[in-house]
């Protein structure tokens, strides 16, 4: 362990900008302090992994909806809606299913943190003696943020079901309404 140079506070500051505070001191403890960034950054990366996950999943569930639903899209197209509005229908219906989950799973969270605050069940679930006290808010920013990744990653998973919906045969698909 040595004291840390002005190169060292130059290489800190280009990697870590405004998100890493230091003093004379944090030499000493310059291995916790990369095992905390560490795990940091491997928890948002396995945050981003499920919402990945779920995303494709959504895009699945469109996809087997369309097939399932074939003859009722052309039906519906032989009627006069376009393939365009179909479309908006099942975006709009990826859309209302993100949001409710996403609305579910902040008040089942919000719950965690009332039980947390009254009941202290974090206790039971980590060390007590860590040294550290995690603070399980949430702000209003990192909420506004996470809705906002869910409704840019919800659209991105409906794109392809769109596709297929334009490239659907009405004749065909009013056929195989066996």
């Amino acid at each position: 362990n040595k004291e840390i140079s002005e190169n060292d506070l130059d290489i800190l500051n280009s990697k870590f900008k405004e998100g890493l505070t230091y003093n004379k001191d944090t030499h000493l403890f310059s291995e916790l302090f990369y095992a905390i960034n560490y795990e940091k950054f491997f928890y948002g990366f396995f945050g981003l992994f499920i919402v990945l996950i779920s995303s494709i999943m959504l895009m699945g569930f469109n996809v087997s909806s369309i097939i399932r639903n074939v003859a009722s899209i052309g039906l519906l197209e032989s009627l006069g809606l376009k393939k365009k509005n179909i479309g908006l229908f099942y975006l709009l219906y990826g859309l209302f299913i993100a949001l409710m989950g996403f609305f579910i799973a902040f008040l089942l969270f919000q719950g965690l943190v009332i039980l947390d605050n009254n009941y202290q069940i974090m206790d039971y679930i980590f060390d007590p003696d860590i040294y550290f006290t995690f603070n399980l808010e949430l702000t209003s920013y990192t909420v506004i943020r996470i809705l906002i990744l869910t409704i840019i990653l919800i659209f991105l998973s409906t794109l392809y079901p769109l596709y297929k919906i334009s490239k659907l045969n009405i004749i065909e698909s009013i056929k195989s309404r066996g």
